[in-house]
């Protein structure tokens, strides 16, 4: 099975479930969330590029009080 046709599947799938379309509308609808789950990802791979202490690693860094 390719790729294309196993994520139509797993969408064909979830698009069954009412509950949680009704969930992922709701949080789309709101921008701070959307933007969160946008930004996080993103966030993760900067701190693992050669030179990057992107937000996530600083916070990691700060809360295990391993800065200094």
């Amino acid at each position: 099975m390719s790729g294309s046709r196993i994520r139509q599947s797993w969408v064909d799938q979830l698009l069954k479930d009412t509950a949680t379309v009704a969930t992922y509308r709701q949080r789309l609808c709101e921008l701070g969330w959307f933007m969160k789950a946008l930004k996080e990802p993103l966030a993760r791979m900067a701190n693992f590029e050669p030179g990057g202490g992107g937000h996530h690693l600083n916070n990691l860094v700060a809360v295990s009080g391993a800065g200094g």
